[in-house]
């Protein structure tokens, strides 16, 4: 921290010399100027505790000396902030990396770092893998929403906590979803599009079949279903996209 006495003036205009001293200290520090000699207008010193220091200011020509003045200089001790990062959606078995670098503390003291697992879906047993870390990670063990907390120190006093949450789908969710998106695309097609009514049933039920495949993770059948899909030897038939016709 520095102090300066440079709207310091002699009325004569003779040459002055600065004395700096600590008239007070926070109890326990052991604070020092570091620039206290008399050719400086400025002093400097590392506040080392939390609380007010009080510091004077003599001047002196070469005939006399001037009256104290005094700054006081008062450090408060400010709550870190805790950055936890953005919530996201994963598919489960995926690691979820933590990086909680981006908190801060304002008084720029070293920060200790505690995550932990707020909430969970029924029947997770997922950990973080290093609490006290700044970057860790999580492997989500369930499908469903986690709820991640960070929270941080600067020796003093806890931070906020700071929380993300974390969605976990199953693949076999992700790809249902899709099939499903793909049958309500086609509900919504007139039967015009299609060569006679029964077309539109029959690509209804083959989705449904896939997505049973799916669910029973059976994707190899699934994934041969779907790669034939065009084929009318198979029993599938395709819209044509520019006239609607099959």
């Amino acid at each position: 921290m520095w102090v300066n006495g440079y709207q310091s003036y002699d009325e004569d205009g003779e040459p002055l010399t600065y004395q700096w001293s600590f008239i007070s200290k926070p109890f326990g520090s052991s604070a020092t100027l570091i620039y206290d000699s008399s050719i400086y207008t400025s002093a400097y010193f590392i506040a080392d505790i939390q609380g007010t220091y009080i510091l004077e200011l003599i001047l002196n020509d070469p005939y006399s000396q001037s009256l104290p003045d005094y700054v006081m200089i008062s450090f408060e001790n400010l709550k870190p902030v805790a950055n936890a990062g953005s919530s996201r959606s994963i598919l489960l078995g995926e690691t979820v990396p933590l990086d909680g670098s981006a908190s801060y503390d304002l008084n720029g003291d070293p920060l200790t770092y505690h995550w932990s697992v707020v909430s969970s879906p029924t029947g997770s047993g997922a950990q973080v893998f290093d609490p006290s870390a700044s970057i860790t990670q999580i492997i989500p063990d369930v499908e469903g929403t986690f709820s991640l907390q960070l929270i941080v120190n600067d020796g003093r006093i806890n931070s906020d906590p700071s929380t993300i949450e974390v969605e976990v789908v199953a693949q076999e969710t992700v790809i249902t979803g899709d099939l499903q998106d793909l049958q309500d695309a086609i509900n919504a097609l007139d039967l015009s599009a299609f060569k006679n009514d029964n077309m539109q049933n029959t690509l209804i039920n083959k989705i449904n079949a896939i997505i049973s495949q799916v669910n029973n993770r059976e994707y190899a059948d699934a994934l041969a279903k779907l790669q034939n899909r065009y084929s009318s030897k198979n029993g599938w038939m395709c819209v044509n996209r520019s006239t609607g016709q099959q």
